[in-house]
């Protein structure tokens, strides 16, 4: 056994909500990605397009959640308000 390992550690392995919805969005935010993706290049679009348009809508949505008054579930970013 390695004297650092916490695989055997219990606590380790407690799960919590917003851990398992976040790493579930985002498989299938890249799952949407990569079909939409392909999708994009059987129909001609030049890559450099279809990733403008990729990142310009994400940063839109983004933009979405830093605006929110409530940042307390997001500690890295600053209240807009204060």
């Amino acid at each position: 056994m390695c004297s650092g390992c916490r695989a055997t550690d219990p606590a380790a392995w407690s799960a919590n909500l917003t851990g398992i919805l976040a790493g579930t969005l985002s498989g299938l935010c890249y799952a949407v990605y990569s079909l939409m993706g392909r999708s994009a290049s059987q129909r001609g679009l030049h890559p450099w397009t279809t990733l403008l348009y990729t990142f310009g809508f994400a940063a839109i949505f983004l933009f979405g959640f830093i605006l929110l008054p409530d940042t307390g579930w997001l500690p890295w970013l600053p209240d807009p308000l204060s």
